[in-house]
């Protein structure tokens, strides 16, 4: 499974529940799993369908990857994963109408993501 073997290897990453709406009026609403890791790591994850979503010609400007960023949608089975998983490994560190980010407990994703791209 992807998230004990991410946790395993030691790679650092985060997972994103985003939201999408069917209604203006936001009446229902569609929870999307991402799995957020660092181009850095991209060589390594590239086997388990990370990708890295910046090629600004063929991919629409909402699912572009932020620079130095890879992302993969995660599937059911990964989604119950990381559900098992959730409170003894990950802490969430933002949550609004929009959607969910979780860190791991061990390590921020967004201090490591700054950190690299700030040098």
């Amino acid at each position: 499974m992807i998230i004990e073997k991410l946790i395993n290897q030691g790679f650092c990453f985060s997972v994103m529940k985003s939201y999408s709406y069917f209604t203006k009026a936001k009446f229902y609403k569609n929870p999307e799993y991402e799995i957020l890791a660092l181009t850095e790591d991209f060589e390594s994850l590239q086997d388990d369908n990370f990708q890295l979503n910046d090629d600004w010609d063929s991919t629409p400007k909402e699912w572009l990857n932020p620079s130095g960023m890879i992302s993969r949608i995660m599937r059911m089975q990964d989604i119950k994963e990381f559900k098992k998983l959730k409170d003894e490994y990950f802490t969430e560190v933002y949550n609004s109408e929009f959607g969910i980010v979780y860190e791991l407990k061990s390590q921020s994703f967004k201090r490591l993501f700054e950190n690299i791209n700030n040098n």
